[in-house]
């Protein structure tokens, strides 16, 4: 059977159990219960060594040998430049920029109890 998961087309290996009917094992709401027993068992995968979130496993549950571990390497990180701009003067400026918006739209609206409290925070600052 062809499948695709996340643009990846791969094959599932065919999985299917043959069972024949068995014994009338019981009665459930009227109906007959019947065990069905395996002809054909399950094709066993291959084991192999998987490595998730940096944990190295088998997934036939074996121990893993020292020699299978190979663990990824990590990218190295990458560092910002700001060309001399100091970040905490910058925020201040924004800050201060954006409270002197403030004091002038609400000046404009009359509203002089919110200029008096943005005059309050601006003092915080200076």
């Amino acid at each position: 059977m062809k499948l695709t998961y996340r643009g990846i087309p791969y094959d599932r290996p065919d999985n299917q159990v043959t069972t024949t009917p068995g014994d009338v094992m019981g009665n459930y709401r009227g109906a007959a219960w019947i065990a069905r027993i395996v002809t054909s068992p399950l094709k066993s995968v291959p084991a192999q060594t998987l490595c998730w979130r940096g944990v190295v496993y088998n997934t036939d549950g074996s121990a893993v040998q020292s020699a299978e571990v190979v663990v990824p390497a990590l990218p190295t990180p990458v560092k910002v430049q700001h060309q001399g701009v100091n970040l905490g003067d910058a925020h201040r400026q924004w800050i201060l920029k954006s409270l002197e918006h403030r004091m002038e739209v609400a000046r404009n609206r009359g509203d002089q109890g919110l200029v008096q409290m943005l005059e309050d925070e601006w003092k915080q600052f200076a």
